[in-house]
């Protein structure tokens, strides 16, 4: 029974530690967001929207909430905007290799001094994909980068709570973006 449970154990502990959101920023040099008011976004990439996991419905809820995110900056939506906003996302399969060892169980007495030692109870592969959003801010009057927002984290195809999951990245990757525009 022991065996049986070790490796479930682990097998939760891995999909639970797997899901853990990470996000990145990065601020081109010289670049002062303040001098921007407004954006917009670029046409999705069809081969991108084709795909199981950025499908349409999931690319207007990142759009939702990163214009919800820069709204509340004071940036505004326009049809000549100071900034364009891309939206990819990256899809990886991975793997995570985890070893339980028995907190009891075989203790061999080895060596002149004394001492246990303890094997692997069991060594379980967790299969997972990992999902990539980035977000790039470019000036339009430079056609320049200025400003790039990455979030990592686990993805399912089936996932029930997509637009929580959405929600929670893009406002967490937006708790890192520079100062805002001055409010009129």
């Amino acid at each position: 029974m022991k065996k049986i449970i070790l490796p479930i154990l682990a097998l939760a502990v891995i999909i639970t530690g797997c899901s853990t959101l990470k996000v990145f920023t990065n601020l081109a040099d010289g670049a002062d967001m303040s001098t921007y008011k407004s954006f917009n976004f670029t046409p999705a990439d069809k081969t991108e929207v084709a795909s199981t996991y950025f499908s349409e419905i999931n690319q207007n809820r990142v759009k939702e909430a990163i214009a919800k995110e820069l709204a509340t900056m004071g940036y505004t939506i326009a049809e000549k905007p100071d900034l364009m906003i891309s939206i990819f996302l990256k899809v990886q399969d991975k793997q995570e290799i985890m070893t339980s060892y028995p907190y009891a169980g075989r203790g061999d007495f080895i060596g002149i001094y004394g001492g246990y030692r303890y094997e692997p109870n069991a060594i379980t592969a967790v299969s997972y994909t990992e999902g990539t959003l980035i977000i790039d801010l470019v000036d339009t009057s430079k056609n320049q980068l200025v400003w790039q927002g990455v979030a990592v984290d686990t993805i399912s195809r089936n996932n029930k709570n997509a637009e929580q999951k959405i929600n929670d990245a893009i406002e967490k990757v937006f708790l890192k973006f520079p100062k805002s525009p001055a409010v009129k």
